[in-house]
């Protein structure tokens, strides 16, 4: 089974551009778990009235946000964590999109190189002008296993750190112990990285994880995003997120090369530069 999530707080004016892209893949054979979480707008009327209309829908409500029932908690905030060991699960944000042929090029990668984790590129859209502000270059398919991991880092490494843009197989999250990853991610205290953190944790699981160079979501901006907002937890944020990645590459592959080492602190740079930007604007 393929299952698609959704979570959704007062996203009338978005939802129902999302749950277009899922319904309409050109592959449409999978389930899709759709949940209210406490809106306080249309959202849960939009959420019934796609649910009647079509039967791979399964609606979830929560009476207030973030207070989970125990079937939506099951269900779409811990999907991962009941999955059978064929299922496959994919994430998409109540006010972004996929592209229709996500799922059929995404299952076809997955199954002609095994993979057990696999990622699509991403196109970073201003929600006000249309425009994309940001979009990763990947010239070729990336295939990683064993060592590979390590060597092919600085290439898979942007690619991997949110939710979105993601097919993972049930058969590794068998392998995670959720018990580690909560008190892992308590300690880390993170605010604006915990999905990084979350995704490589998951990483370190996979066998054989991939990247299809393939533009196919669609990560929609706007001035009121999280990503914009607590810039001085986000500082605080982007000196952790060196040492997460050092142990990630530690525990995946033994230890971090000096090319890696040197990636890492680019990418750190570039989070201080991108945050002080945002705080000055």
């Amino acid at each position: 089974m393929i299952i698609f999530t959704t979570k959704a707080y007062n996203a009338e004016k978005t939802l129902s551009r999302a749950i277009e892209s899922v319904l309409g893949q050109t592959c449409g054979d999978f389930a899709y778990h759709l949940c209210d979480n406490g809106s306080e707008d249309g959202t849960g009327d939009i959420i019934r009235e796609y649910a009647a209309k079509d039967r791979r829908i399964v609606p979830f409500f929560n009476a207030r946000n973030q207070e989970w029932t125990a079937e939506s908690r099951k269900n779409v905030l811990e999907l991962a964590r009941h999955l059978g060991s064929d299922d496959w699960l994919c994430v998409l944000d109540a006010d972004d999109d996929y592209a229709p042929s996500f799922l059929e090029e995404m299952l076809g990668f997955v199954k002609a190189h095994g993979l057990d984790y696999a990622a699509c590129r991403s196109n970073f859209v201003d929600e006000a002008s249309g425009a994309v502000q940001n979009e990763y270059i990947l010239a070729r398919n990336l295939v990683m296993e064993g060592e590979g991991f390590g060597t092919l880092f600085p290439d898979y490494f942007r690619f991997m750190g949110a939710r979105w843009g993601k097919l993972q197989c049930g058969s590794l999250f068998e392998r995670v112990d959720f018990a580690a990853l909560d008190r892992y991610l308590a300690d880390l205290a993170l605010s604006h990285r915990f999905d990084t953190a979350t995704m490589l944790w998951y990483l370190r699981h996979s066998s054989r994880a991939g990247v299809l160079a393939r533009l196919l979501h669609n990560y929609r901006q706007y001035p009121q995003s999280h990503r914009r907002q607590g810039l001085d937890s986000k500082v605080q944020d982007n000196h952790k997120m060196p040492n997460v990645y050092r142990e990630f590459l530690t525990v995946k592959v033994g230890h971090v090369s000096p090319e890696n080492e040197e990636y890492i602190m680019k990418v750190f740079e570039r989070s201080m530069r991108r945050t002080l930007t945002e705080k000055g604007a």
